[in-house]
């Protein structure tokens, strides 16, 4: 399976319904921490006020904070903020919030109106489509996908899978996608001509060269200071390879001895990466040297000395339209839904009653150009604001970064 591009295609990161609240007990004056108690910070909270109201539907201070500390939980998973930086960033985002939730009311109000409904079978045929489009696009298994989301998140992709099932504001944005393809059919429709045109237009995204993947055992040196150092260095590491050679597992080995994180990690695996760009260069021409299942001598680069075993390969190749076209598919009905939410929302606004306090007004809208192929920047959101996902893990990343 080839990559695309590198998208921001609407998954890895989730928002986590966890509470955000400061605590004066268990944590260190002054720090903002997730799951604590929020009895404990009833005085330094803003009153619950009214921040808008839409066609008589009030949004008070709550329902901002109920987004804000999913949005903080979400990007810091338990760790500790100053007090200061999170009062900034709810100032920051209060307006835009405040703006999600007004939009969010009005597409609700619309698809009640309309009788939209959806299942809980469709949210999860929707969210694995997501996984689907991300590993496609990515150019990467489920396994890594897991691998790349407990990293972010420290938790596994059924679990974050789980969680985002269950997250309201996800559930509205599946549920407008519906409302808006039904009321725009026409406009929201994808072409099999219009996914040719993106694919021939795209192509050389979808040439993806030759590839290794390979587990690697490092035994740093960045930190010594005398050739003696390193000699005793190299000399543990001969050691280690004739345990390899004498048939001791490579993984086990890398888990107990390698410095390089992906060996407690990964038991050494790297993933796949072409011989340019990824690596340094003494340890990509040792790897591409290498048939599948064949491990290297003592390698050395200036983080240290290796010895890699490389055990899988992809020859270079072109993803053919039809494995793309699911992907392209999507990435067209995004934006196209995109397009005309804003067009929805625009006629919604001007016909509906819309009141917001001092301050709470939405920043001006950006200007929606229509366009007939997708951009090759990550579609827009439908919904509310999320953020931005992670990027590939060391698959794609020199030891350098592994070493450090």
């Amino acid at each position: 399976m080839s990559s695309l591009m590198r998208t921001g295609s609407v998954f890895v990161v989730f928002f986590a319904v966890v509470s955000i609240c400061l605590s004066q007990t268990t944590q260190p004056a002054g720090e903002v921490t997730p799951d604590t108690d929020a009895a404990a910070t009833a005085t330094t909270q803003p009153a619950d006020t009214v921040l808008a109201t839409v066609n008589g539907h009030e949004i008070r201070e709550s329902d901002f904070a109920k987004i804000f500390e999913q949005m903080v939980s979400s990007r810091f998973r338990g760790q500790p903020m100053p007090e200061a930086q999170v009062a900034q960033m709810r100032d920051r985002f209060r307006p835009r919030f405040v703006n999600t939730l007004v939009e969010n009311h009005l597409l609700n109000e619309q698809a009640k109106q309309s009788e939209v409904s959806i299942t809980d079978e469709e949210v999860v045929a929707r969210l694995e489509r997501e996984v689907q489009d991300t590993i496609f696009l990515r150019g990467i298994t489920r396994d890594e996908l897991d691998q790349q989301v407990k990293g972010q998140m420290g938790i596994s992709l059924d679990e974050a899978m789980a969680e985002r099932k269950a997250d309201p504001f996800y559930r509205d944005m599946v549920l407008h996608m519906k409302l808006l393809q039904q009321k725009y059919p026409e406009e929201t429709k994808v072409t099999d001509e219009e996914i040719q045109d993106s694919y021939e237009s795209m192509k050389s995204r979808f040439e993806k060269p030759e590839e290794v993947r390979a587990s690697h055992i490092l035994i740093n040196t960045t930190e010594m200071k005398t050739d003696e150092e390193k000699a005793e260095a190299r000399t543990k590491l001969v050691g280690i390879l004739e345990k390899v050679k004498a048939g001791e597992d490579f993984g086990a080995l890398a888990e107990e001895h390698s410095d390089c994180p992906s060996g407690k990690r990964a038991k050494g695996d790297l993933g796949f990466f072409p011989r340019k760009g990824a690596m340094v260069e003494p340890f990509a021409e040792a790897a591409f040297g290498l048939k599948v299942g064949e491990v290297s001598d003592v390698v050395e680069t200036n983080f240290g000395y290796h010895i890699i075993k490389v055990t899988d390969r992809h020859e270079a190749n072109t993803t053919p339209l039809e494995e793309a076209k699911q992907a392209l598919f999507d990435q067209a009905l995004s934006r196209k839904v995109g397009e005309v939410r804003e067009k929805l929302l625009a006629e919604l606004k001007e016909k509906g009653t819309i009141e917001y306090a001092e301050g709470m007004e939405p920043p001006a809208p950006p200007k929606i150009v229509p366009t007939t192929q997708p951009a090759a920047a990550p579609p827009a959101k439908v919904d509310a604001p999320t953020p931005p996902a992670p990027p590939k893990p060391e698959a794609s990343t020199p030891p350098a970064k592994e070493a450090e």
